[in-house]
């Protein structure tokens, strides 16, 4: 799960975050927050609150393993480098 955590970035699109909170993961764009659903390998989906949107988006892994990019339909958010 670590692994996921972290902040994405588009320059056309909200900056969206995920993170972990009381052992679970959660998707948080626009000051929403969301439960992640892990439906695959590296495939979650979200449902929002009003349980009438639901929607899939793939974390892709660099040469490395380590997730690099959001990816849902034609659009990519980049991972933002984390200082060590």
């Amino acid at each position: 799960m670590v692994g996921y955590v972290g902040s994405y970035e588009n320059p056309s699109n909200p900056k969206m975050e995920i993170f972990i909170k009381d052992g679970k993961l959660f998707f948080k764009s626009g000051g929403n927050e969301f439960p992640l659903k892990k439906i695959g390998d590296l495939r979650f989906g979200i449902v929002t609150q009003n349980r009438f949107q639901y929607f899939e988006f793939v974390l892709v892994p660099g040469p490395d393993g380590k997730v690099l990019y959001r990816h849902r339909g034609l659009r990519a958010w980049k991972r933002a480098q984390t200082s060590k």
